[in-house]
C-alpha cells in the first residue's frame, strides 16, 4: 500500500489534539483507503497528486480525532468535560475532515459523507376500482 502521507505529516496537522506515541497507522490505513477510491473517481485528473497527499493527510487526522475525541472544556470537582465534533455528522463534525472536504473539488467526499439518499413514493389515493370517474363528479 503506497501512502500519499507520512506519520510526521498527520501529527503535524493534529498538533495539540495528538496523544505523542499513540499508533497513527489504522486511520493513515483509512485515509489512504478513501483517498484511493477519490483518485479512481476523478476520471477528469481534477485532483493533483500533491492534492490528493494533503487530503490524506487531513483525512488521516478526522479519523484519529473521531476516535480519540478531542477535550474542548473541562471543570473540576465531579468530573465532566465537553468533546469536539458531533456524532453522526461523517467528515463534517471535525475541523480536518471539513478542511479534507475543501481540498476536494471533485465533490467525491461530500458525496460520501451524505450517503446514499433514497427517496419513496407512496399513493394515498383511492386504488383505481374505488374512484369516481372525472364525467361523474360534482
Amino acid at each position: 500500500m503506497a501512502y500519499r502521507a507520512t506519520q510526521e505529516q498527520v501529527e503535524a496537522i493534529l498538533q495539540d489534539d495528538y496523544e505523542s506515541g499513540d499508533n497513527l497507522l489504522p486511520y493513515m490505513e483509512t485515509a489512504n483507503g478513501v483517498v484511493a477510491d477519490l483518485a479512481t473517481a476523478d476520471t477528469d485528473s481534477v485532483l493533483s497528486s500533491t492534492i490528493l497527499g494533503l487530503i490524506e493527510r487531513w483525512l488521516g487526522a478526522h479519523y484519529y480525532t473521531v476516535q480519540n475525541h478531542q477535550l474542548t472544556q473541562e471543570a473540576s470537582e465531579k468530573a465532566s468535560g465537553v468533546y469536539a465534533g458531533e456524532y453522526g455528522k461523517g467528515l463534517a463534525s471535525s475541523k480536518y475532515g471539513q478542511t479534507a472536504m475543501e481540498l476536494d473539488r471533485t465533490g467525491f467526499l461530500s458525496k460520501m459523507n451524505k450517503g446514499n439518499v433514497t427517496a419513496k413514493l407512496t399513493w394515498l389515493g383511492k386504488p383505481p376500482s374505488g374512484q369516481t370517474a372525472y364525467s361523474d363528479r360534482d
